[in-house]
């Protein structure tokens, strides 16, 4: 691949009435060719004018344009470097470079080697102009970025225009939430002066024009004014290189100290964000909001911290105990791994102190145990950071009865060696107990599919799902328990009651947990009955017995960003070869209101939710296994039935087909995809690589047979590129499956097994969206994730390492 010469970054262009800014990739380009960038601290240099500017870039920086890409610019854009020297003093010096104005004449180039964006201007006045626009962006979009600006007064028109768009820029407030004393500082240069001006005092006579052409005074928005005079001869520049190095030094001094100074991973992209906020809204750029784009605040967060404070019954637990509490959980969520360090005060007082005014509701907290009280304010001021162990969901209980969740595990437990995903607790967290034996918590793996095991009711006609069961498990012949293969499973009683009141069916769950005598309502299906003033209420047994539907709900609420299981396994508890017809016992039985009416109309109310459709569609996912009854079905507590029916199950031949099958589905979800890092866009496509992981791991019994098992098995990538699945490359240090993937994408790909003659199955997870694996893998959570997990880093496998610096 051919070094890429291109530098241009951000333009505008006018559509009619609607502006758009477009933004290239030249940031994270940049960023990815920089070594250390989680270590190094940049500054961020603009310089604004024409051919003074340009002749500038490279005296001052060693910075030359490609003469290809100057003599074709039809357009005035900013254009985006890095100092290269820079680089190896640990302190990248980017440089921005660009006129007054911004626009382009006719249509935006493309490059094969630059992904470009286009983002609508919706907060720019119809009717804007891109001057208008330019002005914004300088004032909101880099004002707070930038170290220092330079104008170089020869190319925009002299002192007095100068003064005219710095005025423009101070109109409506250049933006910025960081602190007073990290504002940008302002370089005048020019060649000469106009007639008539004090030499010794510029600065004075550049105020004087800058006060006829506004009344805002620029030292509220700016930290210093300098006007640097460049002198002709071959040290023309030479002053303005000192006075933009000494500047630049003082800038970074005093972002230091406001904890404003980001590493150059922190800075891309926040500035990548700050070009989207830009378009949308008026308000100043948030840093620290945007740093939490990854890793968001719980949506009931309020609503913890509210369960959390019923519990306290006095001042001394308020004070002493739950403020404490809170505070120290708030840390762990406000500084993962990776985060910026910003001010303490200033992240409570952005994210959390409005939630926690909300939580203890009143001005005034009163006590149930107490007859003294506690200013909420004064509480306030007791928690200092923020929360996050409320934000999470308990995955089950320590033998010591504290619940603990994933988050937690992950943060608290120690990683196993063997398996990453296993995380050992040797003390409990809370009470500092230990338990008589390592607790082991297994965390499924982001990028992992799920599968799905529902079970029919049907009194003693489970032993027919428990035969299918033992079938498959000694059809698959691995020491794998069976329930391994699932992260759900789900079953029912038969006679799940379901009511329909009107033409638009509503289902309702009658649980049976406080049933009392109710052994004679298991025989059969309720009959229909007419309710006065309700309708008519018929038994949806025959569609709600299958739990399939309530898996499937189940599985969209815990794992929200799963499109679709990896696959289900739904068993029967047998059925009849015929259809019976259920007498009809109600007066008001019309054929409007018949039983099979009323069925279609619930099976049709039940199919307009997305997940209903995909549900009833043929998927080659969903594997049904049931038997038939010759004659009518066993009573359901008829135990003399059982060894029939488990006779029925083994000697079914129709199964065997519909068993390996859903096998090679079962040993497919066994393998997983995780990108390696984030893939860089080349010609519109991705380009990058990862590893298909498997979640069986080397020390488990069921290793060595299954990888003999797939020896002869393969791996494909959107249906070519024959990978054999098992070969002596394709395990790690440890010795756990490890098959390396180079990728190249547009933006989803499929990643298939097929076991010797048979019909390709979908690794768990598959297909798979590029953009989707980056967010569950939190690669481009560059400010810390939620589980204290390091990210990995772009490219980090090429870095070199870090040398130690020889002294004299």
């Amino acid at each position: 691949m051919k070094p890429c010469k291109h530098t241009s970054w951000l333009s505008l262009q006018s559509r009619g009435e609607r502006i758009e800014l477009l933004v290239t990739d030249r940031v994270q380009k940049l960023v990815n060719v920089i070594p250390y960038g989680d270590d190094h601290k940049p500054s961020l240099v603009v310089l604004v004018g024409n051919a003074t500017k340009t002749n500038a870039l490279q005296e001052l920086f060693g910075v030359r344009r490609a003469r290809q890409l100057i003599r074709s610019r039809g357009s005035s854009e900013l254009h985006l470097h890095v100092e290269p020297t820079s680089l190896f003093l640990g302190r990248p010096r980017l440089i921005i470079e660009g006129d007054i104005t911004l626009g382009l004449k006719g249509r935006a180039p493309t490059y094969k080697c630059h992904e470009t964006g286009r983002h609508k201007i919706e907060r720019a006045v119809p009717g804007s102009s891109l001057d208008s626009v330019s002005n914004d962006i300088f004032r909101k979009l880099l004002f707070p970025f930038t170290d220092i600006f330079c104008l170089f007064c020869d190319d925009l028109g002299g002192f007095q225009q100068v003064a005219q768009h710095v005025a423009a820029w101070l109109e409506d407030d250049c933006q910025s939430v960081l602190p007073v004393n990290t504002r940008p500082r302002i370089i005048l240069a020019t060649d000469k002066f106009p007639t008539g001006i004090n030499v010794q005092n510029p600065e004075t006579v550049f105020l004087n024009f800058l006060k006829e052409a506004t009344a805002k005074n620029i030292f509220d928005h700016v930290s210093a004014i300098d006007i640097v005079q460049l002198i002709p001869g071959r040290s023309r520049f030479d002053q303005l290189k000192k006075r933009l190095l000494t500047s630049s030094d003082v800038a970074r001094a005093s972002k230091e100290d406001a904890k404003a100074l980001f590493s150059i991973t922190h800075f891309a992209a926040l500035l990548n964000n700050a070009c989207v906020h830009f378009c949308k809204h008026q308000e100043p750029f948030d840093f620290i909001k945007s740093s939490r784009k990854d890793n968001p605040i719980s949506s009931d967060l309020e609503q913890h911290l509210s369960r959390f404070l019923e519990y306290i019954k006095s001042p001394e637990q308020l004070m002493g105990f739950a403020a404490p509490i809170i505070a120290s959980s708030l840390v762990l969520d406000s500084y993962p791994p990776d985060a910026h360090y910003f001010p303490p005060s200033r992240v409570f007082e952005t994210l959390y102190v409005d939630i926690l005014k909300k939580a203890s509701k009143k001005g005034v907290m009163a006590f149930a145990d107490s007859r003294d009280v506690v200013l909420r304010s004064g509480f306030l001021n007791k928690v200092k950071t923020h929360f996050e162990e409320y934000s999470q969901q308990p995955i089950g209980d320590l033998p010591c009865k504290h619940s603990i969740c994933g988050n937690c595990a992950e943060i608290f437990g120690k990683p196993s060696n063997y398996d990453d995903s296993d995380f050992i607790i040797k003390r409990y967290f809370l009470c500092q107990s230990e338990p008589p034996e390592e607790v082991k918590i297994k965390i499924h793996p982001p990028t992992a599919g799920i599968g799905i095991l529902c079970v029919d009711g049907g009194g003693v006609k489970g032993t027919i799902p428990l035969a299918i069961m033992r079938r498959i498990e000694e059809r698959i012949d691995l020491p794998i328990q069976f329930q391994r293969f699932f992260k759900v499973a789900f079953g029912v009683s038969s006679g799940l009651p379901v009511a329909t009141t009107d033409d638009r069916p509503t289902c309702r769950l009658f649980t049976n947990y406080n049933g009392v005598a109710s052994s004679d309502l298991h025989r059969t299906f309720f009959p229909p009955k007419h309710i006065d003033g309700v309708g008519l209420l018929q038994d949806a047994g025959p569609l709600e017995n299958d739990p399939l539907v309530s898996a499937l709900f189940l599985v969209a609420d815990i794992w929200p960003h799963i499109d679709k299981p990896d696959f289900v396994l739904s068993l029967g508890t047998g059925e009849p070869k015929l259809l019976e017809t259920l007498a009809m016992e109600d007066s008001c039985s019309a054929p409007r209101n018949g039983m099979l009416p009323r069925l279609c109309r619930l099976f049709w109310e039940k199919t307009r939710d997305g997940k209903m459709r995909q549900l009833f569609q043929a998927q080659t996912w969903y594997h049904r296994l049931n038997v038939q009854f010759n004659g009518s079905e066993p009573r359901l507590d008829d135990v003399r039935a059982v060894p029939g029916m488990k006779s029925k199950v083994n000697e079914d031949s129709s199964l065997s087909a519909k068993v390996d099958n859903v096998i090679r589905y079962m040993i497919a979800s066994l393998f997983y995809f995780e990108l390696e890092a984030i893939p860089h866009r080349y010609g519109g496509r991705y380009l990058g690589s990862g590893h298909i992981l498997c979640s069986v791991k080397a020390k488990d019994p069921a290793f060595p047979p299954l990888m003999e098992r797939l020896k002869s098995s393969k791996f494909r990538i959107d249906g070519y590129a024959d990978m054999q699945a098992v070969d002596d490359n394709c395990f790690d240090e440890n010795g756990n499956f490890r098959k390396l993937v180079k990728l190249e994408t547009e933006g989803r790909f499929a990643i298939t097994l097929s076991e010797q003659t048979t019909e390709p199955c979908h690794i768990s997870g598959s297909p798979l969206s590029v953009e989707k694996l980056v967010k569950l893998q939190g690669l481009s959570a560059v400010f810390g994730r939620s589980d204290h997990r390091k990210r990995k880093r772009s490219g980090s496998i090429d870095k070199p390492k870090r040398k130690r610096l020889r002294t004299a």
